[in-house]
């Protein structure tokens, strides 16, 4: 295309070496040259230089929506901008931004769906559809959309150990779910079995980690069986066994149990 016509002169006094254009119109494409003069006139003038201004920011994407796909992902889908003006360039490609964060920097222009994976469990989030020209990205306030993933049963408890330290006693050690399923746990509930004795049950706080089984049989092999709880529900068990000591053998120093 034709470059546009020159539209002024600017002046520089010496010793000055830069001058900044003002009056330019939005995304146009210019030419500069510069040349020197003194009192006898102008001298040769510099290699054109062409330069483009800055576009104006383009138009938000249009009917932007979120669906929670999964505990972790969530499907964004959006328009295109129906309405461009000159002054906004061209569209090039799209971007989405998560929690004030670019997290996909480029998306073809041809695309109005992506999945956003890695999300946390039972976590809102707010996302943004951006369009992008050459040099701005729209405002994301006109395309912010908000979504909740799901929440899931949190994994099984690591076991940490399970050690007897008398005849009629084991403690038990374990860590908590690896995933909790975007909740807070709410309880452990902890079963413990054994020839000859019967199930033992205990129900014990979320943020527990430890348990003494007291009252057990000497010298016997027992099983022991904890899962979690949040909201949800009840995760997988986790197992672990451990056998009493001899009656009569050596010990090692219990905590006394809680009053009552």
């Amino acid at each position: 295309s034709q470059l546009p016509p020159v539209v002024q002169i600017y002046s520089v006094q010496v010793p000055g070496v830069s001058r900044t254009l003002t009056g330019l119109e939005v995304n146009t494409r210019y030419s500069i040259s510069v040349s020197a003069a003194n009192s006898v006139g102008s001298g040769a003038v510099t290699p054109t230089f062409i330069f483009s201004t800055l576009p104006e920011p383009p138009p938000a994407p249009e009917s932007v929506r979120v669906v929670a796909t999964s505990p972790t992902t969530v499907q964004l889908s959006w328009s295109a901008p129906s309405t461009w003006q000159t002054s906004q360039g061209t569209l090039q490609f799209f971007s989405i931004v998560v929690q004030g964060h670019f997290t996909v920097d480029r998306v073809p222009i041809g695309r109005t769906l992506y999945t956003v994976e890695g999300l946390a469990k039972g976590t809102r989030y707010s996302l943004s559809v951006l369009s992008h020209n050459r040099a701005l990205a729209s405002i994301a306030d006109s395309s912010t959309v908000e979504a909740t993933t799901s929440a899931t049963v949190p994994s099984s408890p690591v076991w940490d150990d399970a050690v007897a330290i008398s005849p009629t006693t084991v403690k038990i050690t374990w860590r908590p779910p690896l995933d909790t399923g975007g909740l807070a746990l709410t309880r452990y509930v902890l079963e413990s079995s054994g020839h000859p004795s019967t199930a033992q049950i205990s129900v014990l706080g979320g943020d527990e980690v430890q348990q003494y089984i007291r009252k057990l049989q000497p010298d016997t092999e027992y099983m022991f069986k904890l899962t979690a709880f949040n909201s949800m529900g009840e995760s997988g068990p986790a197992h672990i066994t451990a056998r009493t000591m001899r009656a009569g053998g050596e010990t090692i120093p219990v905590p006394p149990s809680p009053l009552i």
